[in-house]
C-alpha cells in the first residue's frame, strides 16, 4: 500500500483504510509500550542516582580520581569535606597542594610505584585542610582507565587522626614504662599465662646473668630448671590472683654465691578482666645487708665501748636534742636514758654543770 498523503486518502477502499487504522492502532500500543518502558528507565536511573549519592558522595570516606600527572578529576563529598571545601573547588587541582609539605615525597613514591607496578599501595600522611589545620589520613590507591583509556589514580582517604592520636598516646605510655621500669631498682619480669617471658628489664638481665634472646618467649622453668618449689607455687598463686612478697629471701646462683633479695610476684589482667600472666619484681639486696651487717657490728662495738666508758657520752642532733647517753652520763647527772633522749641539754643540766658536761661529752652534730 502506498504512502498516505491528503492526495490519495480518498482513494483508499474500505479495507485499505480498515488496514490503515489497525496499523494505527498497534503503533500507538508500540508507542505507549516504549513510554512505559522510557518512564522505567527513568525510575531505575534516578534511582540509581540515589544509589550513587549514598555510596559515593554520602560515602564515610573520601573518594578521588587523580589524573597519571595527579590531577584531582573527581571527588565526592566526604573529600571535600575532610579538606574543608565544596567538591567543585577540588577538580583540576594537584592533590600535593593538600598534603604537607614534609610528607609529600611519601606520596611520590607510592604513586611512582603504584603507576610502576600496578599493585595497590597503602599509606599514611598528614593532609592539610582550607584553613591550614592538619590531619592524619590514610591512603589506598589503585591504578585503573577511564572512559577515553587513558591511565587514572584512584584514591580512598580516610581520616585517621583520632587513631594516630590514640598509636602515640600508646606510644608515650609505653615509652613512659619502660623508662620507670628501666629506671626502677628491681628487676622486672613479665609472663604470659604459660608462664613464658615477654618482657624482661635490663636489670633483670643483669641480675640473672641472662641474655634477651635466650629468655623472651621461652618458659620459665626452662630459663631456670633448678628453681625451688616454693616459686612454682608462688607463681601459681599470682595466676589465681594472689599476691605474694618477702622482704629478706636468698638466692643460690649457680656458682654457689648467694644473694639476699626482695620480691613480689602479682597477677596482671587483660582489658576484658582476664588473668593475662604474671610479673615478678626482684631486687638484689646483699650489698644492703652487708652494710646493715657491718652497721650494727660497729653499733655493736661503739655500745660496748661507751657502756664501759668512766666519761659520760652525749650525743645532740643539729637542733641540740640528745640521741645517745651512756650509762656514765646516768650516773653522772642522774637521769636515765629514756629521761634523756629527746631534751635538750640545758633542760636537764644545771647551769653550773653545762661547763663540765661539755668538758667530758663527745658531741656528734
Amino acid at each position: 500500500m502506498p504512502p498516505l498523503s491528503p492526495e490519495n486518502i480518498e482513494a483508499l477502499s474500505f479495507e485499505e483504510i480498515r488496514q490503515v487504522l489497525h496499523d494505527l492502532h498497534v503503533h500507538q500500543v508500540e508507542l505507549e509500550m516504549q513510554n512505559v518502558e522510557l518512564r522505567t528507565m527513568q525510575a531505575d536511573l534516578d534511582a540509581a542516582r540515589a544509589r550513587y549519592f549514598d555510596l559515593y558522595d554520602l560515602a564515610p570516606v573520601g573518594y578521588c580520581t587523580l589524573s597519571e600527572k595527579g590531577m584531582i578529576l573527581e571527588a565526592n563529598l566526604t573529600a571535600a569535606t575532610l579538606l574543608g571545601l565544596n567538591g567543585s573547588a577540588l577538580l583540576k587541582r594537584p592533590l600535593t597542594r593538600y598534603i604537607l609539605p614534609d610528607d609529600q615525597n611519601i606520596y611520590f613514591l607510592h604513586r611512582k610505584q603504584l603507576f610502576e607496578t600496578g599493585e595497590p599501595q597503602t599509606f599514611d600522611l598528614r593532609m592539610l585542610k582550607k584553613d591550614g589545620t592538619q590531619f592524619w589520613a590514610h591512603l589506598v590507591a589503585t591504578a585503573a582507565q577511564d572512559i577515553d583509556s587513558a591511565l587514572v589514580c584512584r584514591v580512598v582517604i580516610s581520616d585517621i587522626t583520632e587513631r594516630k592520636q590514640a598509636e602515640n598516646a600508646l606510644t608515650h605510655s609505653h615509652d613512659l614504662m619502660r623508662y620507670i621500669i628501666e629506671h626502677n631498682r628491681s628487676a622486672v619480669a613479665v609472663h604470659d599465662r604459660d608462664l613464658k617471658y615477654i618482657y624482661v628489664s635490663e636489670r633483670y638481665l643483669d641480675d640473672y646473668n641472662v641474655n634477651v634472646r635466650d629468655v623472651i618467649g621461652k618458659h620459665h622453668y626452662d630459663v631456670f630448671p633448678d628453681l625451688p618449689k616454693k616459686w612454682r607455687d608462688v607463681h601459681q598463686k599470682a595466676l589465681s590472683g594472689e599476691i605474694s612478697s618477702a622482704e629478706d629471701d636468698t638466692y643460690v646462683r649457680e656458682d654457689g654465691t648467694v644473694d639476699w633479695t626482695r620480691w613480689e610476684c602479682r597477677p596482671w589482667y587483660e582489658a576484658n578482666g582476664s588473668i593475662g600472666g604474671i610479673i615478678i619484681y626482684t631486687e638484689v639486696i646483699t650489698e644492703r645487708k652487708k652494710v646493715e651487717d657491718a652497721l650494727r657490728k660497729s653499733e655493736a662495738q661503739m655500745r660496748a665501748i661507751t657502756d664501759s666508758a668512766q666519761d659520760a657520752i652525749l650525743m645532740m642532733d643539729q637542733n641540740g636534742r640528745l640521741s645517745f647517753w651512756n650509762p656514765a652520763a646516768e650516773s653522772i647527772f642522774g637521769y636515765t636514758g629514756d629521761e634523756a633522749i629527746g631534751k635538750n641539754l640545758h633542760q636537764l643540766i644545771v647551769p653550773q654543770h653545762y661547763h663540765q658536761a661539755h668538758q667530758t661529752a663527745f658531741v656528734r652534730f
